[in-house]
């Protein structure tokens, strides 16, 4: 009885790693995905900073794109899970770039599986602008409206003077 009970296990685990094979090589063939609104996520950008520069445009961008890969790779990915990054310290004056993109997939998708087919645009559009610090900015404490009745207004208390921007 015991030989049996061996026999059926060895039988059942040749007969599911054959299924296995059978779905990843037949069932799970290349297909392809349009994914619409992946953002866009720009890195970099303490590199212009320690430039004296800044990002004052482009900040949210989405994309959309066409990829293909293996129906269960694709099945994981969508305009949440997939990212699109954007380099941007490699800028050194104020202006307005293009800037080229790669898709980031999600860790359970390796980078290797998905291929870009097509997307809307090759590149994304920011803009830098020189950083220019404001001191000595003064701040004043103005109430506005009307002051329910049985509570006190008190004077504004501040802790600084001015204000640095």
């Amino acid at each position: 009885m015991k030989k049996h009970k061996i026999l059926a296990f060895l039988l059942a685990l040749i007969v599911s790693i054959g299924l296995w094979f059978y779905a990843v090589t037949v069932v799970n063939p290349n297909d392809t995905a349009n994914i619409r609104g992946v953002r866009v996520r720009i890195v970099g950008t303490n590199l212009l900073e320690s430039n004296k520069l800044m990002l004052t445009g482009g900040e949210e961008q989405f994309i959309d794109v066409e990829i293909s890969g293996r129906r269960s790779d694709l099945k994981e990915l969508n305009s949440s899970s997939l990212e699109a990054i954007a380099d941007v310290s490699n800028i050194s004056a104020a202006g307005s770039y293009e800037v080229s993109w790669t898709l980031d997939p999600p860790a359970s998708v390796a980078s290797g599986d998905i291929r870009l087919v097509s997307a809307s645009a090759n590149k994304i559009t920011v803009k830098v602008s020189e950083y220019k610090e404001r001191t000595g900015i003064p701040i004043d404490v103005e109430y506005e409206g009307t002051l329910q009745e049985g509570y006190v207004r008190d004077m504004a208390v501040t802790d600084v003077d001015s204000l640095s921007v």
